[in-house]
């Protein structure tokens, strides 16, 4: 790992090439993230339940209001 790291940084590239490797790690950090986000909300013991006992509160409505 720490080699192939050396390598990308020595390895002489140009602006389009360092913006795709960028976007890559970009894409690879924000996607992961979010997968494992959404695998965790699959479980259904940490589910929050909404209570609805009739009364209309702050939040409640269409748009928060």
């Amino acid at each position: 790992m720490k080699t192939s790291v050396k390598d990308l940084l020595g390895k002489q590239m140009t602006r389009v090439e360092f913006l795709r490797y960028f976007g890559m790690v970009v894409v690879g950090v924000f996607g992961i993230s979010s997968l494992l986000k959404n695998l965790s909300d699959l479980d259904p013991k940490r589910k929050v339940k909404q209570i609805s006992n009739g009364k209309r509160t702050f939040g409640s409505g269409a748009y928060g209001v």
